[in-house]
């Protein structure tokens, strides 16, 4: 697009090579300059090389600056600053020597027995798993085993009553599970448990009828379609016994349903299901899964959760009326951690170690049960005893269950495990010795989030642990087991509100320029004191903000950079935000804060607990975990009253003492509506509200130090750092906006020359037909070095349907080779082909020569390489009927289209002069008549001097010229010139560039044209060479703008299944977006006017040359614009001809 005012219509020449230091040739009849190659007379030309000097000086300067404050940046992002350590408060536990809990000792006796040893059939059982999405560790744990498993059991659909009438509940659109598993784990096979959660009258009301029972199947098929599942889990326990009639009978139409699919039917017995039940289901069922995970049952006291003897008794029993083939056993790995009154909470494995190890109580497997167990007393003071199902536990369990050769095991369930149960039940793996002493070394479970508490916390990296067992030969299991070293999921120190009735207002994705002020002209009205958690780079562009913030007792915090998901990023990503952002604090405030909240926090820790690369690199920078308990949720659409009554109602409720809210990322109106009714109630219900630091209780500098930097060299390094990253800051902002500009007047000028080429069409259509021109006709070839081509050209042009009319003139401007030699000897005694030969000059000298030594009534100049269809000159002359005409301007056409980048060249031909040209001769603004074909009234060269030889863009330079004198100028598209156009890269780029330095020599010369007329040139050809090389400059900064956030969203997507959060970019693609369908358009209808068909191909090609042609010419453009601010001497090169341009038909 850029070189169309220049290359549309120069779009060939012959590339004349002009040598230095000649003798003029033999004197001639005078017409324009004197023939000369002196430098000084160039446009640009700086013979001193003053400019060039400074211009280097410049880039070189900008170019050190720039690397210097790269450096100091990276360098401070890199090491990061060192943060005061605060110590934190661990809860107190005790270990309990005495005083267990009673529980029933009257467990199964355990014998020895050959049923405890698992035969290689054992491998071949399904390895199958329960998850529960509410569990804080189900999902880390499915990531790293779901190699290791069949398929999962997940809690995903709810049976309820809808309008009397069943309906189908899904929990998919709230959990990330599913998508992950499409991408990751492709051969899980998920059978989504369906949870009964009706009544037993509506079960029994639904299941009775043929109709709801035919509904309800239809329904589960569909929904298991939509999943891509492999079957269905039925869990009716709580609404129907297992061996009811229409229980049996709903389940074998269903099963009926889902055999041509594949699909399987898994029944979970209920717990207390008896064996007559069990036996009758299975009949109308593919599988039955047991349920043996759990025994507590009613009983409200401590004790065994899945005692040995009774497992190994209630899968005897199960065997005997069940088939095997048909059975899949459950067995559990979690936790319950019992009261003294009797209630329990379930919890996981690794939460239990976490109470063992904070109590210090010691792990021992009760020799009745063979379940793991220990006592401890909490910080209250009341005591607990802890039951778990460890891989100990798990581990005698499988061994009876596999050696029963079942159909499958499902464990009960993930991210309550623990991890050592993988070790010998992952597909392929059975419980022997070989796996057995592999439990030894024992990895950190999951959960440990789940109980973290507090307004801070700080989460170091955990341990593995080791476990000691003692196995029993003749029993062939474990039958006791101590832990030397207890696995820990991560370290915390944590810190507690000191005053219960203080509030804390958190805002996050601050500052922001329009709402962060109105939020601290609020809160310094009353009195009120806030935590503002800010993203760095907005700390860049709005530093007297987060000062302003800071100087009114205002906590700060660290937010990260950019804002990104840091829950998949990579350790150093995570060090990078928060180290930039601190770096940004030292700079613009003076601070350094220990204080952060990830972007995406949520209540609580549990976010934490998938994450450890978070929370590990955190800590080991020195950073708090900022917490939150309530969220307001102002990131969606609230009024400001609901807001407030939310808030308000959670602190009543006393849900926490740190609220979420937001001044920025967002239209936060509601935030400040809200805010006021918020300090106002519940000061009025005896809170106050406080910074972070006053809510834990310590001195602000103990969470925001002061930072001074000791040094000299530290001074200077924070001064080049902050001003590198200020200007990098608002830098991005200028970038965005100067590329939404480039797009924006890229399609104003495509809409542009749409218009006015479609109203030039117009004007072509409605004029008469004008007669022949019956002057005489001489056509100028300027040749250098052409003896590969010249006689072509010849040979075309006397083959011009003109005949006798037509005399050609020959300019040999002092080749070096045969040129003059081979036209004459190739046309000897043909009286219309003359021959002059000169000493090189460059091409203006040598068409000066020609139209000297010439007296028709119309020139045509055509270059050496140069081939005309035969009616081209007839149909190039026609328009000099009309006297105010001085030049024609014709078609140029790429004879050699061998290639792809020959191919790009003839495409821009064809567009720019089918669109462009036929555009700007609707304002009487041609810009080139191209020298491969152009036709001139002699009288009208004369009268502007002739071809002027202080610019590389000759043709162009006369053409403007001769409009400033009054002269016309116009398109004969239908006169066409087959040139030979550049077939590989290097020529190419010297061509263009020649090219564009002309262009801007033209502007420059004629830059006096722009306040006088006629309008065509003061209007559209010279404002339009400035607009494309101002567009040249823009064009790529959109690209790069583009190709960030390609590469942002990419990345966003593929890290955290979002989109990137970046409205500036996203409107900037939206411009390109309607810039490149315009710029799509443009190039088909400028096909279609130059003669051409739009086929995909063509499509193929524009789209091609959009995003690889146009960005060599960016380039080029740039160089040609350094050039000239450097005063350098651009001279013509040589163009080595092929001599591949196909004749013309005769």
């Amino acid at each position: 697009m850029l070189a169309h005012a220049y290359e549309a219509g120069n779009m060939a020449d012959n590339g004349q090579s002009e040598e230095r230091n000649v003798v003029p040739a033999a004197t001639v009849p005078s017409v324009g300059p004197a023939e000369t190659t002196h430098r000084a007379g160039h446009i640009f030309f700086d013979g001193s090389g003053r400019r060039a000097l400074f211009a280097n000086a410049v880039m070189l300067a900008l170019v050190f600056t720039l690397c210097t404050g790269l450096a100091v940046v990276a360098y401070g992002i890199v090491n990061a600053p060192t943060l005061r350590e605060l110590v934190g408060f661990h809860p107190e536990l005790k270990a309990r020597e005495t005083g267990r809990l009673v529980h029933d000792k009257n467990e199964p006796a355990l014998v020895a027995t050959r049923n405890r040893r698992v035969g290689e059939a054992g491998r071949q059982a399904l390895r199958l798993a329960f998850l529960a999405e509410e569990d804080t560790g189900a999902f880390v744990s499915l990531m790293r085993n779901a190699d290791r498993l069949d398929g999962i059991i997940p809690e995903w659909l709810g049976l309820r009553t809808a309008g009397g009438r069943p309906e189908i509940v899904s929990s998919l659109t709230e959990i990330p599970t599913l998508p992950w598993i499409k991408q990751n784990a492709p051969h899980l096979a998920l059978y989504p448990l369906l949870k009964a959660e009706a009544s037993t009258s509506d079960m029994l009301r639904y299941l009775a009828s043929a109709r709801t029972r035919q509904d309800l199947v239809e329904r589960i098929g569909a929904q298991l379609d939509t999943l891509g599942a492999a079957g269905i889990a039925l869990d009716f326990s709580e609404a129907l016994p297992a061996g009811h009639r229409d229980t049996r009978l709903f389940i074998a139409t269903l099963r009926q349903a889902l055999q041509p699919t594949g699909r399987k039917v898994i029944f979970i017995a209920p717990a207390g299901a008896s064996m007559a039940e069990i036996a009758s289901v299975s009949s109308a069922t593919d599988y039955v899964l047991v349920q043996a995970h759990d025994n507590t049952g009613q009983r409200h006291r401590s004790g065994p959760t899945a005692s040995q003897g009774w497992f190994e008794d209630y899968l005897a029993k199960v065997t005997r009326v069940l088939p095997r083939e048909k059975l899949i056993m459950s067995i559990g790995s979690f936790a319950y951690d019992w009261k003294a009154h009797g209630t329990s909470e379930l919890v996981s494995v690794q939460m239990a170690w976490d109470r063992m190890a904070a109590s210090g109580a010691a792990l021992r497997m009760d020799p009745a049960s063979l379940n793991a167990t220990f006592d401890y007393t909490d910080a209250l003071g009341r005591a607990r005893s802890v039951w778990m199902l460890d891989a100990a536990t798990v581990f005698n369990q499988a061994s009876v269950a596999l050696a029963s050769a079942p159909a499958g095991i499902a464990i009960w369930r993930l991210g309550m495990e623990d991890p050592g149960v993988w070790r010998f039940l992952a597909k392929g793996l059975i419980p022997n010795a070989e796996t057995r002493a592999a439990l030894t070394p024992t990895d950190a479970g999951y959960g440990a989030f789940e109980q973290a508490k507090g307004v801070l916390l700080s989460a170091a990296p955990g341990t593995t642990g080791t476990r000691s067992l003692t196995f029993n030969e003749s029993l062939g299991l474990i039958v006791g087991q101590t832990m030397p070293n207890i696995p820990r999921q991560t370290e915390f120190a944590a810190w507690f509100p000191a005053d219960p009735k203080a509030i804390a207002l958190t805002f996050d994705d601050g500052p922001d320029a329009v709402f962060t002020p109105q939020i601290l002209d609020i809160l310094k009205k009353r009195g009120a004191r806030a935590t503002f958690y800010m993203i760095g780079s907005k700390v860049m562009n709005d530093p007297a903000i987060a000062r302003r913030a800071l100087a009114e007792g205002h906590d700060v915090g660290n937010h990260s950079f950019l804002h990104p998901n840091l829950f998949q990023s990579s350790a150093e990503r995570i060090a990078a935000e928060l180290t930039a952002t601190q770096r940004a604090f030292e700079s613009e405030l003076g601070v350094r804060s220990v204080l952060f909240r990830p972007p995406y926090a949520m209540t609580g820790y549990d976010y934490l607990e998938g994450v450890p690369a978070l929370y590990s690199e955190a800590t080991r920078l020195g950073y708090l975990f900022g917490g939150l308990d309530i969220d307001a949720f102002d990131y969606f659409v609230w009024t400001g009253d609901q807001l407030a009554q939310r808030v308000i109602d959670d602190v009543s409720d006393g849900n926490g003492q740190v609220v979420l809210l937001h001044d920025s990322g967002g239209d936060r109106r509601g935030t400040i509506e809200a805010l006021p009714k918020i300090i106002d109630t519940l000061t009025a219900e005896g809170y106050r509200f406080v910074s972070t630091h006053e809510l834990v209780g310590v001195a602000q500098e103990a969470l925001i130090q002061p930072y001074v930097p000791e040094t000299f060299a530290n001074r200077a390094g924070s001064r080049i750092r902050a001003t590198a990253m200020a200007v990098g800051a608002r830098f991005g902002g200028v970038l965005a906006l100067i590329a939404i500009t480039a797009a924006v007047i890229g399609t104003a000028r495509l809409a542009f020359i749409i218009a006015a080429a479609f109203l030039q069409r117009r004007r072509r259509q409605c004029q008469i037909m004008r007669p022949p021109f019956a002057g005489s006709v001489a056509v100028l070839v300027p040749a250098f070095n052409e003896e590969k081509v010249i006689a072509k050209t010849v040979a075309g042009l006397l083959a011009s349907t003109l005949g006798e009319r037509l005399t050609i003139t020959v300019i040999d401007d002092g080749s070096s080779d045969r040129t003059s030699d081979v036209v004459r000897e190739t046309f000897a005694g043909n009286s219309r082909v003359r021959v002059f030969r000169k000493e090189n000059g460059g091409k203006a000298a040598a068409l000066n020569y020609g139209i000297a030594m010439s007296r028709e009534d119309v020139l045509v100049a055509i270059d050496g390489d140069t081939v005309l269809l035969p009616d081209a000159v007839e149909k190039l002359i026609r328009p000099f009927t009309d006297g105010r005409i001085g030049a024609v301007a014709g078609k140029v056409v790429v004879g050699n289209t061998i290639n792809l980048l020959t191919r790009f060249q003839a495409l821009e031909y064809l567009i720019g002069q089918g669109l462009e040209r036929s555009a700007f001769e609707y304002f009487g603004a041609i810009g080139v008549v191209p020298g491969a074909i152009g036709a001139w009234r002699r009288t009208a060269i004369v009268e502007v001097g002739g071809y002027s030889t202080d610019t590389l863009a000759e043709d162009g330079d006369l053409t403007v010229a001769l409009q400033r004198k009054g002269w016309k100028i116009v398109n004969a598209l239908d006169a066409v010139a087959l040139t030979e156009a550049p077939e590989t890269l290097r020529p190419f780029l010297k061509q263009r560039f020649r090219w564009l330095f002309g262009t801007l020599q033209i502007a420059w010369k004629h830059k006096g044209a722009m306040a006088a007329r006629p309008s065509g040139i003061s209007l559209v050809t010279l404002p339009n060479i400035i607009l494309q090389f101002l567009f040249t400059l823009m064009a790529p900064i959109m690209d790069a703008a583009l190709l960030l956030l390609l590469v942002a969203t990419a990345a966003s997507l593929m890290l955290s299944a979002e989109p990137i959060d970046a409205p500036t970019l996203q409107l900037l693609a939206a411009f390109w977006i309607g810039f490149q369908t315009l710029d799509l358009i443009a190039a088909s209808i400028g096909v279609r006017l130059g003669g051409g068909r739009v086929t995909l191909d063509t499509v193929f090609l524009v789209l091609l040359q959009r995003i690889t042609y146009r960005q060599l010419l960016y380039v080029t453009a740039i160089r040609a614009l350094l050039a000239a601010f450097k005063g350098t001497f651009v001279g013509w090169g040589k163009l080595v001809r092929t001599g591949r341009v196909m004749q013309p038909l005769t």
